[in-house]
């Protein structure tokens, strides 16, 4: 029988073997008897000491109750993964899901050379999509599959992991994450965008302004300008917080004429609630009920800073029974 690891990376091999046992919680013994070898035998096909051959990989598989896909291109996988990243970083969501559903419509992909590829796509689709995914058990495989990963990968899997701490309002450990993403690759969009989103909100803005700058020269290189968008907003949001409000204004109004020409109902309701927060400010309140007034209504009763910016708007007008009736409807 021809060893496989001729031509596969062995250590590979062994990961994924080992992947397979763990997330079909199947004991090493179990292994080792079915295939009337060694634990120790088992122990060293996982860790790459021991070469396996087609013959083996087949047996381990099929006491795991899988069968190995020989027909995957590992490389091919590798590309769609810096292909979806890439979509989620030009805001091309429709692409970006539609690679991924044709992935996961594939399970036979989860059992081949490319089986911690197609778990790093389930992962970023949990995380990015906020679906209802098992990421643990994912987080789980990846964890012994990352040393096959390219720098690359590496730097995607990290920047997806600091994402999902951010959304956990865990911004330390995303920070961590984000360091070990950078270490791998510094050039991602998403790392330093990511980077700059986290200090903004911590109110580090001259840590927030260098990020911001950075990630501005990479979108404007990768001509990405969906993505840029967004970072200028959030260079408006950095205006609005050291409170340079008419660089602010001026700077969103710009954004909403953009949002205007692309149809981004998202960016625009952003842009009109920054809009109004500096109306506010200004006390300038009749732009606040006008650009009040063009936030579409699903935006309007879901956020909760507008509603509170529409009852200030009410109370310096002195139109307090319109405050306190919001108030009440909360």
């Amino acid at each position: 029988m021809r060893n496989v690891s001729n031509n596969i990376n062995r250590s590979l091999i062994g990961n994924i073997l080992k992947s397979i046992r763990v997330e079909k919680n199947i004991p090493m013994k179990k292994i080792a008897s079915a295939l009337k070898i060694s634990e120790s035998t088992v122990s060293q096909i996982e860790t790459g000491k021991n070469s396996a051959t087609k013959e083996k990989i087949n047996e381990i598989c099929h006491v795991c109750g899988c069968s190995f896909d020989y027909k995957t291109d590992r490389k091919k996988m590798i590309d769609l993964v810096l292909y979806i990243y890439a979509q989620y970083t030009n805001l091309s969501t429709d692409e970006m899901n539609s690679a991924i559903e044709e992935v996961k419509n594939n399970p036979f992909i989860g059992c081949s050379y490319a089986r911690f590829e197609y778990y790093l796509i389930l992962y970023m689709d949990g995380i990015i999509n906020q679906n209802n995914e098992d990421v643990q058990l994912f987080k789980r495989i990846l964890e012994i599959g990352k040393s096959s990963f390219s720098n690359k990968e590496l730097s995607i899997y990290y920047d997806i992991k600091a994402l999902e701490k951010m959304y956990l309002n865990d911004s330390i450990k995303a920070l961590e994450y984000l360091n070990q993403s950078r270490l791998y690759d510094n050039e991602f969009l998403m790392n330093h965008y990511h980077y700059c989103s986290i200090y903004l909100n911590l109110g580090y803005y001259t840590l927030a302004q260098k990020y911001i700058r950075k990630s501005i020269e990479i979108a404007i290189k990768e001509v990405s300008f969906e993505r840029l968008c967004y970072l200028l907003l959030n260079q408006g949001v950095l205006y609005l917080n050291t409170e340079q409000y008419v660089e602010a204004e001026n700077l969103n109004l710009k954004l909403l004429k953009e949002s205007k020409i692309r149809n981004e109902e998202f960016l625009k309701y952003c842009i009109l609630s920054n809009l109004v927060l500096i109306s506010l400010l200004q006390k300038n309140y009749e732009n606040g009920f006008k650009y009040l007034g063009m936030v579409d209504q699903k935006y309007l009763e879901d956020d909760y800073d507008l509603v509170l910016y529409r009852i200030l708007l009410h109370l310096f007008i002195k139109d307090y029974t319109l405050a306190k009736n919001i108030y009440v409807n909360l």
